[in-house]
């Protein structure tokens, strides 16, 4: 997974290292995220051939000079896809993570899964538990296989207590066995 740094507002660019390499194992959908301690997180989905997928992070504390292994949001599902992680961060510190899971869904649906991270000290790793569900409601009745999310933090709720999330996703839908757009 390759990572790219601009000092200018984008004008010029210039690489720095992988954040993550791998000759059996096929990355993809990567999401970068600078927490407020100056943290950087890479969110990215794994393809291995056997043990099927899986969504990673890799962390660096130096500003992407180096990069290790940071946690795994979702662990090897065997066939079912997980994937196109997005990360968001709550007003009161809290990291969450959203992806694509047809390993929560049923049948052939997939869901957009979301989970809370929390960094232990102890390992040096993020710890990802408290997985929920977006939507599970197709609509006119077709099957739900949404994807891609991201996810925007719209300011405190009415009590002042949360946060008021909005999530916009591919929309796909399934009916008598085929797919659409939304």
């Amino acid at each position: 997974i390759e990572l790219w740094k601009s000092d200018n507002n984008g004008v010029d660019w210039s690489r720095l290292p992988n954040v993550a390499s791998s000759s059996t194992v096929i990355y993809g959908d990567s999401t970068l995220v600078a927490l407020a301690n100056g943290e950087l997180l890479v969110g990215y989905r794994e393809q291995h051939p056997t043990l099927g997928w899986s969504v990673r992070v890799s962390r660096s504390v130096d500003h992407g000079a180096t990069w290790g292994f940071g946690g795994t949001i979702h662990d090897w599902t065997g066939g079912e896809f997980v994937g196109a992680p997005a990360f968001n961060l709550l007003s009161d510190g809290t990291l969450q993570a959203y992806y694509d899971s047809e390993a929560a869904a049923p049948g052939a649906d997939q869901y957009i899964a979301l989970k809370n991270g929390a960094f232990n000290a102890g390992t040096g790793l993020w710890e990802w538990s408290n997985e929920r569900i977006v939507n599970r409601t197709g609509v006119g009745g077709a099957g739900v296989r949404d994807g891609m999310p991201t996810v925007v933090n719209l300011g405190p709720d009415l009590d002042g207590v949360g946060d008021r999330l909005m999530v916009v996703v591919e929309g796909i839908g399934v009916t008598g066995g085929q797919t659409h757009n939304l």
